[in-house]
């Protein structure tokens, strides 16, 4: 933080591990798709919309409010090594237009109860940041995925994932909640 440090004299990776994790994860995640000439912002976002009734590996049918449902989501695995990305793909489907931009925030938590770093929280404008709610148009199904890197230093063990639409206090209620914060 060039604010706080204008000679950079204090590594932020030394004082503040979990916060320089994930900033390096949003950075990476921005640079893998910032160069490519195909990922112009109107075909990535066609091709998030889904066409059809998507086929989920996992269908869940619940209802956000009365904005959003989740249709069903993707894992890429069960279990994630060192220097791999936990890949979710969710399929969310626009029940009514949304007055705001709210963002899709993803949560892991430690079976056994152990706090766990903050850069093991994702948040993020869905579709790569291209295709914030407001835009979304009802009736339509917008594929979105988020990639989790896991880094050497990771904690080992069962997680789950927690997943919720919107922060406080515009966060959407699922009609199934599976914590009292609103996620599912």
């Amino acid at each position: 933080d060039l604010g706080k440090d204008p000679t950079e004299r204090v590594n932020l990776v030394d004082r503040e591990t979990a916060v320089a994790h994930a900033l390096r994860a949003r950075l990476t995640e921005w640079l893998g798709g910032a160069t490519d000439e195909e990922n112009r912002t109107e075909e990535v976002i066609q091709s998030a919309v889904v066409d059809g009734d998507p086929t989920p590996q996992i269908r869940s049918a619940v209802r956000f409010g009365d904005a959003i449902e989740l249709v069903g989501y993707d894992a890429s695995a069960r279990e994630v090594s060192a220097g791999e990305f936990a890949r979710y793909t969710f399929y969310l489907r626009c029940r009514r237009a949304i007055g705001g931009d709210l963002p899709v925030v993803l949560r892991f938590e430690a079976t056994d109860g152990r706090p766990l770093p903050r850069l093991l929280n994702g948040r993020h404008t869905p579709v790569r940041g291209r295709y914030p709610t407001s835009r979304w148009q009802p009736g339509q199904i917008v594929r979105d995925t988020i990639e989790v890197p896991v880094n050497d230093d990771a904690p080992r063990g069962d997680l789950r994932v927690f997943l919720a639409i919107g922060e406080p206090p515009d966060r959407l209620v699922p009609d199934r909640p599976a914590t009292a914060a609103g996620e599912i």
